[in-house]
């Protein structure tokens, strides 16, 4: 018999694979298939994992608080949200999957680094980054991202320090897929890894970015003859121009349209009302949005409470790396649809059940109705030990 901890090393391999084949592959009825094998390998990682670990509380409050919100958005507002329970219920699954069972450093290093040459592969040929996938060139950046928050997890449980050149590698990538939510996220995974390495390695990454500022001025004016950096120009030169930002007016009209009636309020606003996101087929650009549309004041409120736990215990254990990576998934799930459901959850949830993991909550810092958790007894019988974690 397969061993299930060598079952769960599969997991992130897994969803990083077929996700890069979804956003590649042209054809629907493929995408539609390696949709359901998504929600399908998730169950299937997640009733892995329970058959070895014991599902903890805030494993099973996620699922009832995503599944009660879907079903209460789908009958009482105007968001159908079955679907998006049912895949972001599947990533949970990933997720506590990836938490639980070992990773390999080596081999989510060589999974980065295998993405990077096949970008950097079609930037040599002069491949436009709009042609690699056929969702957008943005997810170049997510797959990117969500490739290096595995390896950063990996390093986490392994106990061991990310080399600076990972980040450089994504930031690359980044820089010739020109979208600059995925430029900046990189950008700040650099800076943050740099400070947090020892000296050597921040001399390194100095010296790095100094060689490669130079020969980005040097070559600037052969740069401005290539279109791609071209529109990449254009693209920062937007942000200090006069008019307001598309992904701006999305949020201000989906604010003003969901204060003016409670109903949108709690039960969240269909997307389909505000203009500014069917003018761009129905995609809000902000993770945020998507998930108090699809799950409402519930689903927004739960989510909050538990990034704020999960920042709180993740900085009290002193996991600065992972600390550094919560922060870029949530900061980058602000510019596009990447969450909620979205292939950024499961890094998310990762680092959420690795942090609520770590450590027992004392006295002051428990969750809510934790004095009635804690009198509860385990199915075997006995009482919670002292130093038992929660998931």
């Amino acid at each position: 018999m397969i061993r299930i901890s060598a079952l769960l090393t599969l997991a992130a391999p897994t969803y990083i694979a077929l996700t890069f084949t979804r956003f590649y592959v042209v054809n629907p009825q493929t995408q539609s298939i390696i949709g359901i094998l998504l929600v399908a390998t998730g169950c299937g990682f997640m009733m892995a994992s329970m058959s070895s670990f014991h599902i903890g509380r805030w494993v099973l409050a996620s699922v009832a608080v995503i599944a009660s919100a879907a079903a209460i958005n789908t009958l009482v507002g105007n968001n159908f949200s079955i679907d998006s329970g049912v895949q972001l219920l599947a990533n949970i699954g990933y997720a506590y999957a990836i938490s639980k069972g070992p990773m390999s450093v080596t081999a989510q290093k060589v999974i980065t680094l295998l993405l990077s040459a096949f970008f950097m592969s079609h930037a040599v040929l002069g491949v436009n980054p709009e042609g690699i996938f056929t969702i957008s060139r943005n997810f170049i950046s997510v797959l990117m991202i969500l490739s290096v928050a595995f390896y950063y997890i990996a390093c986490t449980k392994n106990e061991k320090s990310p080399e600076v050149l990972i980040p450089i590698f994504v930031l690359a990538i980044c820089l010739w897929a020109i979208g600059r939510s995925g430029i900046i996220s990189a950008a700040l995974l650099l800076v943050g890894t740099t400070v947090l390495s020892n000296k050597k390695t921040t001399i390194l990454a100095v010296y790095s970015l100094i060689a490669i500022s130079v020969i980005a001025v040097a070559g600037e004016r052969l740069l401005a003859y290539v279109e791609i950096f071209q529109v990449g120009i254009e693209r920062f030169e937007r942000l200090s121009a006069s008019g307001p930002d598309p992904r701006e007016l999305i949020f201000d009209e989906y604010f003003a349209i969901t204060s003016t009636h409670l109903k949108y309020i709690f039960f969240g606003t269909p997307l389909g009302l505000v203009s500014e996101i069917s003018a761009v087929g129905g995609n809000p650009h902000n993770a945020y949005i998507s998930l108090h549309a699809s799950f409402g004041m519930l689903g927004l409120t739960y989510f909050m409470l538990l990034s704020a736990v999960s920042l709180a215990k993740l900085w009290r254990a002193k996991l600065r790396y992972l600390t550094l990576v919560f922060l870029i998934l949530l900061l980058r799930s602000a510019f596009d649809s990447t969450a909620f459901h979205g292939p950024l959850d499961v890094a998310l949830f990762s680092c959420i059940f690795v942090a609520l993991a770590k450590k027992r909550y004392d006295d002051m810092s428990s969750p809510p109705f934790s004095r009635i958790w804690t009198a509860m007894k385990l199915p075997n019988g006995r009482r919670q030990a002292k130093n038992e974690p929660w998931i």
